[in-house]
């Protein structure tokens, strides 16, 4: 068994880091495993969403040392930028998150440390569960934390707590989270809340549902109006495509929409 577990059901992919006996500590294996099931994912287009989760006790307490220093070549391996990517491997299991065209829910419960809570940050969405503990941990070993997090943590929560938590690197319980804007919601179902909110959004039209991803990760980028031309641009892409007519005509005649594949 790797250290992802990988499953697909219908429109909706299902994938759990999976070294339940280490908390899901990141090693070399999950990051190529990773990378290359988020690689898998981007090129399917009959899927809609992604639930993200970490199996046994905990989402992931970061990154297992003694695996990664095991061998010198794995943090220059780590640390390249390569393969045209904006991100480096290291980076990407977090980053890659937000370069999908579907949206990523995370189910958080337990250890959400370091490493892990940077590749929680990567989800647009994040359901905790009440035992869920957040840490940007890596002040601890004496590092900064470089998995992607300049990307998606100024946009979630403020600057100042940002470099609170970056200094201190103190546990956040759920609920205090949840003020902070760290998660989306609490909940003591989590994986069931998360599974709820895949299928609504599964049920919705896919390009729709891309473009919007798309309009809204970019314009916070830009100047206000090359924002307002952007969602032009972006709705072009969706208005008057099969897609959206079957949103029209499915509302219009009280039923289910039954959408093709995004374009």
């Amino acid at each position: 068994m790797g250290c992802i577990k990988y499953q697909k059901e219908g429109p909706l992919a299902k994938v759990g880091l999976n070294r339940p006996e280490k908390y899901n500590g990141i090693n070399m294996a999950m990051f190529n495993e990773l990378i290359a099931t988020v690689e898998e994912i981007a090129a399917d287009k009959s899927i809609r969403a992604v639930l993200l989760y970490g199996e046994g006790k905990g989402f992931c307490a970061g990154l297992d040392f003694t695996e990664v220093i095991k061998q010198p070549q794995n943090i220059p391996y780590l640390m390249n930028f390569s393969d045209d990517k904006v991100a480096n491997k290291a980076q990407q299991v977090g980053y890659a998150w937000t370069e999908l065209p579907v949206p990523v829910i995370a189910v958080l419960h337990g250890p959400v440390f370091g490493g892990g809570f940077q590749i929680a940050m990567g989800a647009d969405i994040r359901v905790a569960s009440l035992c869920a503990v957040l840490s940007i941990m890596e002040i601890k070993w004496g590092l900064i934390p470089d998995m992607s997090i300049t990307t998606t943590l100024p946009y979630v929560t403020s600057l100042d707590v940002i470099k609170e938590l970056m200094w201190t690197g103190r546990k956040v319980p759920a609920e205090e989270a949840k003020e902070l804007g760290l998660v989306t919601h609490i909940d003591e179902n989590a994986m069931e809340r998360g599974l709820f909110l895949a299928e609504q959004i599964c049920q919705q039209s896919p390009d729709a549902i891309s473009q919007s991803k798309r309009m809204i990760n970019e314009a916070i980028q830009l100047r206000h109006a090359e924002r307002l031309r952007l969602e032009a641009e972006l709705q072009t892409k969706v208005l008057g495509k099969s897609n959206q007519l079957e949103a029209m005509q499915s509302n219009f005649q009280k039923r289910a929409a039954n959408y093709k594949d995004r374009q």
